[in-house]
């Protein structure tokens, strides 16, 4: 899926972590960015959340598979060379990697109470 994971920063400040499809002079072609949030909990360690920049949800079914392309111009965003750490790597493909397609094959119906 992902193939060239790469982290950069928006011209309003966000940290986007994309797959880049293409670079050239005067555009990123990034696809299924996500926004990256990390905020101090309660023990003083950092939660780190990925966000979708636009939610596969609101793309025509028929797209859907192709993922979400935004090109960002070279000359509004900050480029970085950081190599990001296997786990957020991960969780950025698990979050874009499409769930398996459900055997067709009935699951039998588990009772919790009895009637």
């Amino acid at each position: 899926m992902a193939n060239n994971i790469k982290i950069f920063i928006d011209h309003v400040g966000h940290t986007i972590v994309a797959d880049v499809l293409e670079e050239n002079s005067k555009t990123i072609k990034a696809k299924n960015p996500a926004v990256l949030i990390a905020n101090p909990n309660a023990n003083g360690q950092l939660t780190v959340q990925l966000v979708p920049l636009f939610f596969k949800e609101f793309v025509s079914i028929s797209k859907r598979d192709g993922g979400a392309v935004f090109n960002y111009p070279v000359d509004r965003i900050i480029q970085s060379e950081i190599v990001l750490e296997e786990r957020l790597v991960e969780q950025y493909t698990n979050m874009f990697t499409p769930a398996p397609k459900a055997d067709s094959k009935e699951t039998p119906v588990i009772k919790l109470f009895d009637e």
